[in-house]
């Protein structure tokens, strides 16, 4: 009998972003990642937070972290963990105001 291999749907997304072939997405995932990492996550029921980041990237967003693995990453408009009630972040100070009132501490 042969034994079916598990194939990861949203490995196989990222793949299908990628013109069809893991080589392509290995490079366009950079770094250290090649095409047996992309075989192996192929391959692989629950991937690690480090190879979603890396398709994330090499699928330039057709898959999300958040889609992947929300386990880990939380999904847009729930910050702080808790469902349902999103939180605002505080609004960013632009880096030349963020400079003056640096100086103006010393």
């Amino acid at each position: 009998m042969s034994q079916q291999l598990y194939q990861n749907p949203f490995v196989i997304k990222a793949i299908a972003a990628c013109a069809g072939s893991q080589s392509e997405l290995a490079r366009r995932c950079g770094g250290r990642v090649k095409q047996g990492h992309i075989w192996r996550w192929l391959h692989t029921r629950k991937l690690t937070a480090e190879a979603c980041a890396a398709l994330e990237c090499g699928s330039a967003g057709a898959v999300t972290k958040a889609q992947m693995r929300p386990d880990l990453f939380a999904a847009a408009g729930k910050i702080g963990g808790r469902a349902g009630r999103a939180q605002r972040l505080p609004e960013a100070t632009p880096a030349p105001q963020l400079a003056l009132q640096i100086e103006a501490t010393r």
